[in-house]
């Protein structure tokens, strides 16, 4: 009878052989990250401009509104001169004499260069890091057979998309809209809008991150499905309850507790439910029918 083929034959090493790839691969990664650093650290101004989207975002339609609101008191009390809000009597004008800040304030001696330090660093971890990702893949897959590594290469590319998604509505739709409806709650000539550099920065990041790993449910629910570990039904059974903890969980992630910002993280997430429960009944259905073929 045939020895069975080893399938680690070309790729077993001793121990001292391992810890030397595992180096060199770190290494690799750490150095495209590295080079990745230093040329966003050339570009960190336009880098730190686009960071700052979000803010500029709601500030402007702050200053929109604020413009409708001086409009329309200015029609109810023609009396009142028009350079008691804006720059001139011109009513094709409509630059405002207090308008809402369109500048983050740094306070700190370090406040500025820390605010540009991260900067680069995300911008080096989203530009680096995929070539750290595949050096860490291929110390890794040394060790897996080859079903095993189709299923990793089968969910890690659809996981890494949904996290940029959600990042991404994070970054275009919940932040801006956030800070907008969290400053509609009191009047600007009671409460001046100046937010910190660093409060930015921290409120910006948290929420991106938290809405990129709320957008991974559909593969967890489908792996779990197909771990036979929870049945697609029960998912379904339990949509309902879902909902209510979607909206619970919005509440603490989003940055503020109007209904708007709640339903733009809240909505996509039930529908990556219903998504999760569809993919992991068509996967157990192509499973059942490899089983019949079998």
């Amino acid at each position: 009878m045939a020895d069975p083929v080893d399938p680690f034959a070309q790729t077993r090493m001793t121990l001292a052989q391992h810890l030397d790839e595992l180096r060199k691969r770190v290494l690799r990664g750490v150095i495209a990250v590295f080079l990745a650093f230093c040329v966003a650290w050339e570009f960190n101004e336009p880098i730190a401009r686009g960071m700052q989207w979000p803010f500029m975002r709601a500030v402007g339609w702050l200053n929109e509104d604020l413009v409708e609101e001086h409009e329309a008191y200015l029609k109810e009390h023609p009396e009142i001169p028009r350079t008691e809000f804006f720059l001139s009597e011109d009513p094709a004008d409509q630059r405002l004499k207090q308008p809402f800040h369109d500048k983050l304030q740094a306070t700190g001696i370090s406040e500025i260069f820390m605010f540009s330090f991260r900067n680069a660093m995300y911008a080096a971890v989203a530009a680096g890091g995929p070539v750290l990702l595949w050096q860490m893949w291929g110390f890794i897959a040394a060790g897996l057979y080859q079903k095993e590594k189709r299923m990793v290469m089968g969910y890690f590319p659809t996981s890494l998309l949904l996290f940029v998604a959600g990042l991404a509505m994070s970054f275009f739709l919940l932040v801006p809209t956030g800070i907008y409806y969290l400053q509609k709650t009191l009047p600007q000539d009671l409460v001046e809008f100046n937010p910190k550099l660093d409060e930015y920065m921290e409120f910006l990041s948290k929420t991106c991150i938290w809405s990129g790993a709320m957008f991974q449910m559909p593969l967890l629910i489908q792996v779990l499905i197909r771990l036979d570990m929870v049945q697609a039904a029960t998912f379904a059974k339990y949509r309902k309850h879902f909902i209510v903890i979607a909206f619970v969980i919005a509440g603490f992630v989003t940055p503020s507790a109007d209904p708007y910002s709640q339903t733009l993280l809240a909505g996509p997430m039930i529908l990556l439910y219903e998504l999760g429960i569809w993919m992991g009944r068509w996967a157990t259905r192509k499973k059942k029918r490899t089983e019949v073929a079998a």
